[in-house]
């Protein structure tokens, strides 16, 4: 009977660590920017473990440029990446910024997620994403 009961709690407890519900508004009123060509950049690695879905380009208070990028975890495990936005002017000409270091981003197996950047300056006409896998020799910060 304990045995059975145990048995049946860690099933319940295992089924919980791999689900995710999610809840939006079926009616959706927003329009977005989709980038269609995507200037992301990452070596052979990442095939198979990382996926993009769609970047939406905006312009938001005073000018400024604003990304958000959907990415997901297409492994069969939790995997940790790193990720850093490039800006750059009209020039082509990168800006440097503030924030020029890399940002760690852990995902669960086949979990999806947002990343958003903002420019720190209305110069910035357009960017680069570059994605690392952040784990052994590989990590780079």
């Amino acid at each position: 009977m304990i045995k059975k009961l145990l048995l049946a709690c860690g099933s319940i407890l295992l089924g919980g660590c791999y689900s995710v519900n999610t809840l939006q508004n079926a009616d959706t009123t927003t329009q977005t920017h989709t980038v269609l060509d995507k200037r992301v950049v990452w070596d052979h690695t990442l095939n198979g473990k990382l996926s993009l879905g769609h970047i939406i380009d905006t312009v938001v208070t005073g000018n400024l440029r604003k990304i958000q990028v959907d990415v997901s975890n297409t492994y069969a495990y939790h995997m940790d990446f790193v990720y850093k936005v490039e800006w750059f002017d009209l020039s082509g000409m990168k800006i440097e910024g503030l924030d020029d270091s890399w940002k760690r981003l852990h995902l669960e197996a086949h979990e999806a997620s947002t990343i958003t950047s903002i420019a720190e300056t209305p110069k910035a006409h357009d960017f680069i994403i570059k994605f690392q896998e952040a784990n052994g020799n590989n990590t780079v910060f």
